[in-house]
This record gives structure tokens, C-alpha cells and sequence, in this order.
């Protein structure tokens, strides 16, 4: 009689074991770690991915070309610069207008000391009579150096050739002094703006006063 609790205390633990097996596979099941926190709350997951990418997205754009956090270095670079200009002016008895467009490269000997040579096309109207005014000019700039990495001064003059043509071709000896700034955008591009005078000596030595806006970028 003694065998029979004996039998039962046997079947119990093994029914103990068995039920303590099955709530621990069914645990595992439920449960498996981190990984199984991430499938249960995919919402958090990818908020903090989109956390993460938009940072990583702007710092590669910043690595191809960063807005400069010095002077940027400009010796033996080459630069693009375009710009464009619309004039009126009072003369008796017309008013004239001018549409001028401006290319350009320039070469940076130093950090200081830019030579370059420029294509001016300008449209003089006056009076309903149109001109064309085609100049080649040569021109030198001094830079100044700030302790700004955004702003770069400069001024200088100009030596050119100019040809007009409004029915009858003449050309006229020109020259003329500028000064200007450049915003640096990145490192190799700038908002430039630019207020210049010249004189074409054509008859009569006529000077006139040019405010000019454009785009500079950098090469090499």
C-alpha cells in the first residue's frame, strides 16, 4: 500500500514538470528579447529611424560642400562669376535704359590678388533706338581678408575695348574702378554684387555708374 503514494507523488512532479515546460516555451514564444520589442512597436522604431536619417542625410550634403566656417582659401583657384545689371538714366531729351549682362573668369594669384577677363554685352535704348555695346575687358581686384568666413570685400579697376552698333559700327576705348562683395554661399559659390563706374571715351569722355548683382563659383 505504501507504492501507491510513492506512484502519485511521482506523477505529480512529472505533471509539474511537463506544465512548467509548456509555460516556459509559451514564454519564449511571447518574449524573445529585444528583437521582439521592436516587432511589437514598429511605431517607435520608426520614429527613431527618422530620427536618425535626416541627421545623417544633411551631414553628407555638408561634407560635399559646407558653408565655410573660415576665410575659404582662394590661391590658384579659378572662378566663374556672372552677372547683370538694368540702368535708367535722365538724359535731355530722352531717358536711356541699359540692360547689361556680364561672364566672366578669374584667376586668384594669391589670396589678395585676382586677374580675369570679361564678355560685356549691354542694350542701350534711346528714344526707341536700340544699341549694342560689345566689350572686352580686363580687369584686377584686391580681396580683403575678413575675419568672417561669409563676407569677402574687394575693388579694383578695368582696361577695355568696346564696339557699338546702332546702324553704324564705332568702337571706344573704355576704363573703370569697381568695388564689390561676395556672400559666400558654400565654399565654392558666393552671391556677388558689385557697384561700378566707367568712362568711353567715344567724341566725348562719358561716364556712367553701374550697380550689379550675380553669381561666383570657385574651380580648382
Amino acid at each position: 500500500m505504501a507504492k501507491v503514494p510513492m506512484v502519485a507523488a511521482a506523477v505529480l512532479v512529472l505533471c509539474t514538470g511537463a506544465f512548467a515546460a509548456q509555460q516556459s516555451q509559451q514564454s519564449g514564444l511571447l518574449w524573445s528579447g529585444p528583437a521582439d520589442e521592436a516587432a511589437m512597436n514598429p511605431t517607435q522604431t520608426t520614429a527613431a529611424r527618422l530620427d536618425v536619417e535626416p541627421a545623417t542625410e544633411v551631414a553628407d550634403q555638408d561634407k560635399q560642400d559646407p558653408k565655410p566656417t573660415a576665410p575659404p582659401d582662394k590661391t590658384g583657384k579659378i572662378s566663374v562669376l556672372g552677372q547683370i545689371s538694368y540702368t535708367m538714366y535722365d538724359v535731355d531729351p530722352d531717358s536711356i535704359s541699359v540692360l547689361t549682362l556680364i561672364a566672366g573668369v578669374g584667376y586668384y594669384l594669391d589670396q589678395n590678388h585676382e586677374i580675369g577677363g570679361f564678355l560685356v554685352t549691354s542694350l542701350a535704348d534711346a528714344g526707341g533706338e536700340t544699341t549694342t555695346i560689345i566689350s572686352f575687358t580686363a580687369k584686377y581686384s584686391y580681396h580683403l581678408i575678413l575675419d568672417s568666413p561669409d563676407w569677402a570685400p574687394y575693388g579694383g579697376g578695368s582696361l577695355g575695348f568696346a564696339s557699338f552698333s546702332n546702324g553704324a559700327d564705332d568702337s571706344a576705348f573704355l576704363v573703370g574702378i569697381h568695388v564689390g562683395v561676395d556672400y559666400f554661399l558654400t565654399t565654392s559659390a558666393a552671391v556677388n554684387f558689385e557697384l561700378g563706374y566707367n568712362i568711353i571715351f567715344f567724341d566725348d569722355a562719358t561716364g556712367y555708374l553701374q550697380l550689379l548683382i550675380g553669381f561666383r563659383f570657385f574651380f580648382g
